[in-house]
């Protein structure tokens, strides 16, 4: 098995020095071996596989946190409780943008199909005030 110091594995993963110690202090990406006289971290392969699956979860929208959590638990259950809480963000993302929509509608056609009720009556008032519009209701 080949063993990397923590510099030559920084540069070979694009991470920091300072990013490696950090992982390992959290026990997200624990060295192979770490000399107990002199604190010299040596990274293996299997390192490198271990990153892949941190580097994937990142870009996945996981934090440090869940990430330990996934590696330490069941992955299912932080899969489905990731699963959940994105599809939450996406129901509210959803949500802004018809409200944002509706915004732009008031503004630029001086009217709102009131059919989705995103906006009240006083968010109206203030865009016609606002924009010297008057918002007429179909």
């Amino acid at each position: 098995m080949t063993f990397y110091k923590i510099g030559v594995f920084s540069k070979l993963v694009n991470l920091s020095v300072s990013t490696l110690r950090y992982y390992d202090s959290i026990g997200l990406l624990v060295p192979e071996i770490k000399d107990e006289i002199t604190g010299y971290r040596y990274y293996s392969n299997n390192n490198f596989e271990e990153l892949k699956l941190i580097k994937l979860l990142l870009n996945a929208g996981f934090s440090l946190e869940e990430i330990i959590l996934f590696k330490n638990n069941d992955p299912n259950n932080i899969l489905d409780k990731k699963i959940l809480d994105k599809e939450a963000e996406i129901k509210e993302v959803k949500k802004q943008y018809k409200i944002l929509m509706s915004i732009k509608k008031v503004i630029n056609e001086n009217t709102l199909e009131n059919d989705n009720k995103l906006l009240k009556t006083e968010d109206i008032n203030i865009l016609r005030k606002r924009y010297g519009r008057k918002c007429i209701y179909k």
